[in-house]
């Protein structure tokens, strides 16, 4: 009974000198230090090792201040962290990390917030939970129950970390600020990606199980039914659309080309003076007493190009037919732009070859003025070349900076027209050209593109500042949205290039179930040996439950055995 008091009277000395130690926020260590000495030097002799063994069990099982104090609520709650029980190990990806269960309770309805003995992830032994994820993302992530912040890590991919941030239950628009611009540049990326894929840029020929999803005959590829239009029709398509399908396709698409190189040179060499031929005009006779004079005040395009044109344009009709009937897909072929202008081009011909006798010579002007939309052929060349494709689809993504562009270029003709005309009015001027703010206009537009004709230019002194400063503002409107195509032109064209180095039949990606650990052939032989022998097995946590193991767990601790 006296040894019991002595004890007490010396625990109550000891709780006392443990509250000042905390009170001065020294660490658990050492406190655990000063406090085995100051219980060595009670007991030198250590005569009586049970009263010694006793005061020292508390400092040698658990952490102190989580046993020792005796305060208020608060101050328990405060120095909480210091509990074994509350105490989580999570071992992410062979990288362990240590938390506090309420630090997890922070963002209820996610994953770590509901962490349970009874897991299949919680192995009893090392006292962990075990997930094989990805340990570096899982630090920002552990970081935001700590801080409340979610920053991302410059060294993942986007994609990567959006899906961390799925399996552990976490909402990726948390995102900070200050990381979101880099943290949303994946997103661009896959968009680019994605737009470079619908320009079919692939100089590779595509495979038959290609084929055959365009076409939508995967079934009857794999079961092997096709009939034999499902087995001609792709054929002629890949003839006329892929290029590099075949040799004869390449040589379709260099006969192709020609035909649209020979018809724009001929459409453009007809309305030279030199290869048009006089027309007759009976119309326009001189009669008087001298003889009967003819006058040629009219010339016609030479035959030979309407011949040229014919044979042209029976080739277009003959490809565009071919083209439409072999088609995967006929409505979207038929909302394809270039396929919309060869055929108006193509049928514009025809009408213009039908309604030809019909004009008079005064009206056969305006009839072939239509036909300059056989011009539009030459975009006809970007199936052909990647790099129009690119080019095409930089205008498109850029069409708001260009809109922009044309405002502000419209609204400082209409200000700078406006000023000069009043301008030139305002001292006496006899030789002023500025007539109205309409002619100003054409004036406006050509001194802010730095063009300047030199048909009109303003003669008095504020004339020429107005002009000055229109100039200036013209090179500054135009030039501020160029550094944005520049830099889309640049990003289509690289992504472009790196896909192009790819190669098209990508390596299956492995499933994290079809992986194989690199050991030994024994180690490998001991491991499977020990899993196969307790996949049915249980084991019994320190709580009595029982919880199955499941296959990680079981590597791990096969592996502890055999080593």
């Amino acid at each position: 009974m006296m040894i019991k008091g002595k004890v007490t009277s010396e625990k109550e000395k000891i709780n006392g000198a443990v509250n000042n130690l905390c009170f001065f926020n020294l660490d658990n260590d050492n406190c655990g230090i000063v406090l085995e000495r100051n219980v060595e030097d009670l007991y030198n002799d250590r005569s009586n090792c049970n009263e010694y063994d006793y005061l020292m069990r508390p400092m040698k099982s658990v952490p102190i201040r989580g046993v020792l104090l005796d305060r208020e609520e608060d101050e328990k709650r405060k120095f909480s962290w210091m509990d074994t029980e509350n105490r989580v190990i999570l071992n992410v990806g062979g990288i362990r990390h240590e938390t506090f269960m309420h630090v997890l309770k922070k963002i209820p309805a996610t994953r770590l917030s509901r962490l349970t003995p009874n897991l299949a992830n919680y192995d009893p032994v090392l006292n962990e939970y075990f997930y094989d994820r990805h340990p570096g993302v899982f630090a920002m992530i552990l970081n935001y129950y700590r801080t409340g912040k979610l920053h991302y890590p410059t060294n993942v991919c986007g994609p990567l970390f959006e899906e961390e941030l799925e399996f552990w239950g976490l909402d990726a628009n948390q995102v900070e600020p200050c990381c979101w611009m880099t943290y949303t540049q994946h997103r661009d990326t896959q968009d680019t990606l994605a737009v470079i894929e619908s320009l079919d840029l692939d100089t590779e020929p595509p495979s038959q199980e290609e084929i055959a999803k365009k076409f939508g005959w995967e079934d009857d590829f794999y079961s092997g039914t096709l009939s034999k239009w499902q087995k001609f029709k792709p054929k002629m398509w890949s003839l006329f659309d892929e290029p590099w399908s075949s040799r004869g396709a390449r040589v379709l698409s260099i006969v192709s080309i020609f035909f649209v190189i020979v018809s724009i040179v001929s459409f453009c060499l007809k309305t030279h003076p030199y290869m048009r031929v006089p027309e007759i005009s009976f119309n326009a006779t001189d009669y008087d007493n001298h003889p009967l004079h003819v006058i040629k005040n009219s010339t016609r395009a030479h035959p030979y190009f309407f011949y040229v044109e014919l044979i042209c344009n029976m080739w277009f009709t003959i490809e565009l037919s071919s083209r439409f009937i072999f088609s995967p897909n006929m409505r979207k072929f038929c909302k394809d732009p270039i396929n919309i202008i060869d055929f108006i081009a193509t049928v514009s011909f025809y009408i213009d070859w039908g309604l030809e006798e019909l004009f008079s010579e005064t009206n056969r002007d305006t009839v072939e003025f239509f036909s300059i939309i056989r011009i539009l052929r030459l975009f006809k060349l970007t199936q052909h070349s990647s790099g129009l494709k690119i080019l095409i689809q930089t205008f498109k993504a850029s069409a708001q900076e260009l809109l922009l562009l044309v405002f502000f270029v419209l609204l400082g003709i209409v200000i700078f027209a406006a000023l000069v005309y009043y301008a030139e009015r305002v001292q006496q001027n006899p030789g002023n050209q500025f007539d109205s703010i309409p002619v100003g206009l054409w004036w406006a537009i050509i001194t802010m593109c730095t063009i300047g004709f030199g048909d009109m230019v303003p003669k008095t002194y504020l004339g020429m500042i107005v002009g000055s400063v229109c100039a200036l503002m013209g090179v500054l409107t135009i030039a501020l949205p160029v550094p944005v195509i520049v830099s889309n032109f640049a990003m289509f064209y690289s992504h472009a290039q790196a896909r192009s180095k790819l190669p098209k039949k990508r390596r299956r990606i492995l499933q994290p179930h079809e992986v194989k650990p690199i050991v030994g052939r024994s180690t490998t032989a001991a491991l499977l040996g020990t899993i196969a022998s307790s996949n049915s097995s249980h084991f019994v946590n320190g709580r009595g439950s029982t919880i199955p193991e499941n296959g990680d767990t079981r590597i791990r601790r096969a592996f502890l055995k055999k080593t």
